[in-house]
């Protein structure tokens, strides 16, 4: 899709952006120095990586993974929405280059703004400007036993065929680990049936964990065949939850306690329990108070058909306003399974929110490369290190000592992976 076509199509996603050019803007923008500073104050624990984009190829100036393979999963999203674009290049926002650093971190990824983003707190001032990145997830967690996002999608659209409305599970739904983490530790206690009587005729909420072992551990559901379920839980731990995509993906009814943080997508939520696009639930708090009375109350419910109201049939539409489930369970999948979670929607967003950033960037405090006459435009703006045709040397390649053959500069995206995607620049 061209830039007109995806705000067409994503008019939700474009607000959070247009804050963001504001806010920098306010800030008299971003400058090389800003991004030498996120680069050294990206928190250490996590994965990170500094880019640049120019010609509508993505170079990589510095990668470090993670224990996990969040960053290679993020560099895949941006290296696929960049050479998607149907311009080629990045043009509508800067012609000479985009410079970025970019952090896996659930949280608190830097003291500098400049830093992009995973997630961000709900109440964080619009003058701070973080930029967000879709999560790792949208690209695979292989990790959490997940294939691509484009794979689960269509899983997900299977258990409509195998698991209709009338043959999913009708107890609410979760696995997990609480770790410590208050919503989820309170969602375990409102749901145990030790502790609550009655839970188990209304509730399936039960440990899980990929490396510990114990009774208070259970077998993991494969997150498609969360789908075959009517009611799921979202939960947040450390920061926002990587799971909530996948749930929203499903024909299914997904109850959150009040989330503190949010992610690209988020605009595309609607919670309003009188609006009838509304495509999950959002609990008053604290926590998940309210989870058994709004449960029992979508048990109540789970057979009016979508195109009734639930006051037209009730009377008091109770915890879930006017919408009975299968309408809101139905709203997921149009405005999230086919529309914002798409890969399409992916793609549009990341191309808008970089055409953006690359209007705040102060070019003119970019050094001057060395080579930069070889690049196109005579070299104006930002340019690779070490290129044309840099990050490589003979002898190189996957698995060699790249620094005993002399490999400097960037690297551009594909040569990296065919070389083992390794940690850069090589020491």
């Amino acid at each position: 899709m061209d830039a007109a076509t995806c705000k067409a199509e994503f008019p939700l996603f474009f607000p959070q952006i247009d804050d963001n050019l504001a806010a920098w803007r306010a800030k008299g923008g971003i400058s090389f120095q800003d991004l030498d500073e996120a680069a050294r104050t990206c928190d250490p624990r996590w994965g990170m990586a500094r880019i640049v984009i120019r010609d509508g190829q993505l170079f990589l100036r510095q990668v470090r993974e993670g224990d996990e393979s969040r960053i290679s999963a993020l560099l895949h999203l941006i290296h696929t929405a960049v050479t998607t674009d149907p311009s080629s290049t990045l043009q509508a926002g800067n012609a000479t280059g985009i410079e970025l650093v970019l952090s896996e971190a659930d949280r608190d990824a830097s003291p500098n703004d400049a830093v992009w983003a995973i997630s961000k707190r709900v109440d964080e001032p619009k003058s701070k400007g973080t930029w967000l990145l879709p999560d790792f997830g949208f690209a695979g967690w292989p990790e959490t036993g997940i294939a691509s996002f484009d794979e689960f999608l269509h899983l997900a659209q299977l258990q409509d065929q195998l698991a209709p409305w009338a043959h999913k599970g009708d107890k609410i739904l979760w696995r997990g680990l609480a770790n410590g983490y208050p919503p989820r530790v309170d969602l375990l206690d409102r749901t145990d049936p030790r502790k609550v009587a009655g839970a188990e005729a209304w509730a399936d909420v039960k440990q899980t964990s990929f490396h510990d072992v114990g009774a208070e551990f259970h077998p993991l559901i494969p997150m498609h065949e969360h789908c075959r379920h009517r009611y799921l839980v979202q939960t947040e731990g450390n920061s926002y939850s990587g799971r909530g995509k996948f749930l929203w993906s499903c024909r299914s009814v997904t109850v959150a306690h009040p989330m503190q943080w949010t992610q690209h997508f988020h605009p595309a939520l609607n919670a309003n329990p009188t609006s009838r696009a509304q495509n999950f639930i959002e609990l008053p708090g604290p926590l998940f108070n309210g989870l058994e009375e709004t449960t029992r109350q979508l048990q109540n419910t789970a057979g009016i058909p979508i195109q009734q109201d639930l006051q037209t049939t009730q009377g008091v539409a109770g915890a879930l306003g006017v919408n009975p489930p299968q309408r809101i369970a139905d709203n997921a999948v149009e405005s999230l399974r086919r529309r914002y979670l798409t890969p399409a929607a992916t793609a549009c967003y990341l191309r808008a929110a970089l055409v953006a950033y690359a209007q705040v960037l102060k070019t003119d405090t970019w050094p001057r490369e060395e080579n930069a006459p070889a690049w196109d435009n005579g070299g104006s703006g930002i340019v690779p290190h070490g290129g044309p045709g840099g990050g490589v040397a003979p002898g190189g390649g996957r698995g060699k000592d790249l620094v005993k053959v002399g490999v400097k500069g960037d690297i551009e995206y594909g040569v990296w992976r065919i070389s083992g995607s390794p940690n850069w620049p090589p020491q």
